[in-house]
């Protein structure tokens, strides 16, 4: 409690310890004896739940088609790039360093013209006018980003340039500086790197575009803020906007995104459920991504299932198979 007060995250099996009223050691291998050892000698086995209905075959937002991007004079970022972004789902794209996550976030953004291949906005071939209030990004640096003098004035900018009336352009802005907890009348470029990116965030809100990218969003934000960050971002997605995070926390994409894409030297490397690929490590690897250790755990114990993706997931899973096991003797 005290960690969590002072905005720092406790590491994952600390708090699956406390949930099971267990001293557990922080790292898996030497929890993983103690866990079996709980369990009388291991826990029992774990059912998937029953396979849901097929959904409805939905159309993409976004859409690319062998998308390749060369910087000026510099390397080729991205390759045959194909993917599709989809209404009201949330993505997390991973990776390494140079991997191509903001390369292929920018491109998705209209940001960035691609050297070969097309990208499509509702079925439809990319061109500026149809990304006007589609897609919002919002830039790793905040900075990058501030064109006004005033919160108000940086709330107020992107809906105004879309041609909203006076009064609805004031009520977005009323809108989100009530949510991020803004100052209207602050000097962007004075303010903290944390209140920074949550203004840089709620501007590009503002605008209401039906996909959100964030790069890196939770930068410079402690426990807390990240927590009420990600709670803004799920909201809005059950509300219908498809977001888009680009990070190197994979806890938050474990807990927050229903699909995972994981980019390694300008291709994707995986893209699915974040069950699904998370339960693929060593390839994961391969672009530094290392699972959390709740999924290691569970990855351990279950080999053949869908790992536990939150500490909750997992602490609900052992004591269900516990309970089970009792009632059988």
């Amino acid at each position: 409690e005290l960690t969590r007060r002072g905005g720092l995250r406790p590491p994952q099996l600390w708090q699956l310890g406390q949930k099971l009223g267990l001293d557990l050691p922080l790292e898996v291998e030497d929890a993983l004896p103690v866990l079996r050892d709980h369990f009388h000698p291991s826990p029992p086995p774990f059912s998937s739940p029953p396979a849901q209905c097929p959904q409805p075959a939905r159309k993409p937002l976004l859409e690319t088609m062998d998308l390749t991007y060369t910087y000026p004079k510099g390397p080729t970022a991205i390759r045959d790039l194909n993917l599709a972004i989809y209404p009201g789902e949330f993505v997390a794209i991973l990776g390494a360093n140079g991997s191509g996550k903001t390369t292929a976030a920018l491109l998705l953004a209209g940001a960035l013209a691609p050297s070969h291949g097309k990208l499509l906005i509702e079925g439809t071939e990319r061109h500026a006018s149809l990304h006007r209030g589609m897609v919002g990004y919002v830039f790793q640096e905040p900075a990058n980003q501030m064109v006004t003098m005033r919160v108000r004035e940086e709330l107020a900018f992107g809906p105004s340039q879309l041609g909203w009336d006076a009064a609805r352009v004031e009520r977005v802005v009323q809108r989100e500086a009530r949510r991020f907890g803004l100052d209207l009348e602050a000097v962007p470029l004075r303010l903290s790197p944390g209140e920074a990116r949550k203004l840089a965030i709620a501007a590009v809100l503002a605008m209401e575009p039906k996909v959100v990218i964030l790069d890196e969003p939770t930068n410079n934000l402690d426990e807390n803020e990240v927590r009420q960050l990600m709670g803004h971002l799920h909201r809005l997605q059950r509300e219908g906007t498809s977001v888009v995070i680009i990070t190197h926390d994979v806890e938050i994409a474990c807990e927050f995104a229903d699909r995972v894409i994981v980019m390694h030297a300008g291709k994707i490397l995986a893209d699915g459920p974040t069950a699904q690929v998370m339960a693929q490590p060593q390839k994961l690897q391969q672009s530094d991504v290392i699972v959390p250790p709740v999924v290691a755990v569970s990855l351990a114990l279950w080999p053949a299932e869908p790992p536990a993706l939150t500490v909750e997931a997992l602490a609900q899973r052992l004591t269900a198979r516990a309970a089970t096991a009792d009632e059988r003797h």
